[in-house]
C-alpha cells in the first residue's frame, strides 16, 4: 500500500567515559533495551541486546553500541527512541524484580524508579543508565535513519573541596555526614531531596 514502507534505522548509542581513556573497561555492561515508539506511544519495536559491546567510538571517543533494525511503518511520523542499560537485576520500590519488555509503555519507562537488589554494580559501567531520542519520520522515499542515543547514568556525583590556609597549616577531615540519601534511583528525573 502506498502508506506503508519499509525502513531501516541505525542507532548508534553512546556511553559516556567516566574515566581517563586508559582506564576504561569498555563492553562491560550486563544487558541493554531498546523501545522504538511512533507519535502515539505505541510500541512498533522492542530489541533486547545480551551483554552489548560497546566497541565503536563516536567523534568524541567515547564507546558506541550500534543496533539496526528495519521494519514496515505505516501512518508513522515520528520515532521515540528509549534505551535502558543494565536494568536486568534490579527492583522496584516494593522489592520486586523489575520487568520491562516489549509491552513496557513509554510512560512507564519515563517513571521508572528503581533499587539495587541483592548486589551492587562492581563496575561504572554497570550502574544503570538511560536514553531517549526523537526522530521525525519524512513523508518522502527516505530508506534509512540514522539516531544517535546517549545514555545518562543513573548515579549522583558528589565532590568535597578542601582548602588549607597555607602550605604549612594542618587539615585534618574528623567525617563527612551525608544526609537526604534517596532510597531509589530514578532513571529519568533528576533528583533534588
Amino acid at each position: 500500500a502506498e502508506s506503508k514502507r519499509t525502513i531501516t534505522v541505525n542507532l548508534g548509542i553512546a556511553m559516556s567515559r567516566v574515566a581517563e581513556e586508559d582506564q576504561v573497561a569498555y563492553g562491560d555492561a550486563n544487558d541493554m533495551k531498546v523501545w522504538l515508539f511512533d507519535q502515539t506511544g505505541r510500541c512498533v519495536q522492542y530489541i533486547p541486546v545480551k551483554d552489548p559491546q560497546f566497541t565503536g567510538r563516536d567523534i568524541t571517543g567515547d564507546p558506541v553500541e550500534s543496533v539496526s533494525t528495519e521494519f514496515d511503518v505505516t501512518d508513522v511520523e515520528s520515532l521515540q527512541f528509549r534505551v535502558l542499560l543494565n536494568t536486568d537485576g534490579l527492583e522496584d520500590e516494593n522489592g520486586n524484580p523489575l520487568v520491562l519488555g516489549g509491552e513496557t509503555t513509554i510512560d512507564e519507562i519515563d517513571d521508572l524508579t528503581f533499587q539495587f537488589g541483592t548486589t551492587m554494580p562492581d563496575g561504572d559501567n554497570k550502574v544503570p543508565m538511560y536514553g531517549k531520542e526523537k526522530e521525525p519520520i519524512t513523508i518522502d522515499n527516505k530508506r534509512e535513519y540514522s539516531v544517535d542515543i546517549e545514555l545518562v547514568r543513573a548515579v549522583g556525583k558528589l565532590e568535597l573541596f578542601f582548602t588549607r590556609e597555607n602550605n604549612n597549616s594542618p587539615l585534618t577531615i574528623n567525617s563527612i555526614k551525608l544526609e537526604h540519601v534517596p532510597d531509589k534511583g530514578y532513571l529519568n528525573e533528576d533528583y533534588t531531596p
